[in-house]
């Protein structure tokens, strides 16, 4: 048997003191999903709105904003079911999420009534930009045990 230090430790059970553990990779997977879920029924109940209206998103070009996010949430929804080697399928999801949230956050702030209200006076682009948050949190914890 080999008496690295690395290999002893692993015997007597410990870990080190970076590693996640299996429950924890499945509640940081599992909350990934969760908050991607949310973020893409958001997303997809304006990109509903506006193909009704025509007036509920901003358009980048022409394509809604609101459609962009939604594509961003599903990505990392993707990210999360599939186990490994998904980091730029994450990273291309989120920074348009967080991106256009942290925009619209902005603009909310400074000129005010930019984003579509949520539960009646949230807007929904603090609510993308605390889910954004999230994900990232949840993708970092991930992307120690892989």
């Amino acid at each position: 048997a080999c008496r690295c230090w690395c290999c002893r430790r692993a015997r007597r059970g410990r870990r080190r003191p970076t590693e996640v553990s299996a429950p924890s990779t499945f509640v940081a997977r599992g909350g990934l999903l969760a908050v991607a879920a949310a973020g893409a029924a958001g997303a997809a109940a304006l990109s509903l709105d506006h193909v009704e209206t025509g007036v509920v998103c901003p358009a980048l070009g022409p394509l809604p904003i609101c459609m962009l996010i939604l594509a961003g949430y599903l990505a990392i929804a993707a990210a999360a079911v599939v186990p490994r080697r998904l980091s730029a399928v994450f990273w291309f999801g989120w920074a348009p999420v967080a991106g256009f949230a942290a925009l619209g956050a902005g603009m909310e702030l400074t000129v005010g009534d930019t984003c579509p209200r949520a539960f009646g006076a949230v807007p929904q682009c603090f609510i993308s930009l605390a889910l954004a948050a999230a994900a990232l949190i949840l993708f970092l914890l991930l992307s120690r045990r892989r």
